[in-house]
C-alpha cells in the first residue's frame, strides 16, 4: 500500500531546506529511530525540535522511527526511497 507522503515531504521542505541531500539512502529504515527520515536529520528521533515535532504529531506514521524496530523490510522505506531519489534528480 503507497501513503501519500506529500504532507510529510511539505513539512520537511518547511523546515529543512534540501533534506533529501542530507539522507543516507543505503541506510534508511523507518523502523530505526537513528535511520529514518527525522532521525538522520536530527540525529535521533528523540532529537526533533519541539516546533517540529507538534507539526510531525499528526502524520507520524509516514516518518516511522517511533516503532519498535524490527529487521524486517518496511514498505514505507522502499517508498522513502523512491521519493528521496526523485526529488534529488528532479528537485522539488
Amino acid at each position: 500500500m503507497e501513503h501519500d507522503l506529500k504532507p510529510a515531504i511539505d513539512l520537511l521542505n518547511k523546515h529543512v531546506p534540501k533534506w533529501y541531500n542530507k539522507i543516507d539512502v543505503d541506510l534508511l529504515n523507518i523502523t530505526s529511530m537513528k535511520r529514518c527520515i527525522l532521525g538522520q536529520l536530527f540525529g535521533d528521533y528523540c532529537n526533533v525540535p519541539p516546533h517540529i515535532r507538534k507539526e510531525v504529531s499528526p502524520i507520524n506514521e509516514l516518518f516511522g522511527g517511533a516503532e519498535v524496530s524490527s529487521n524486517a523490510p518496511h514498505p514505507l522505506t522502499e517508498q522513502w526511497k523512491g521519493v528521496i531519489m526523485k526529488l534529488r534528480n528532479f528537485g522539488e
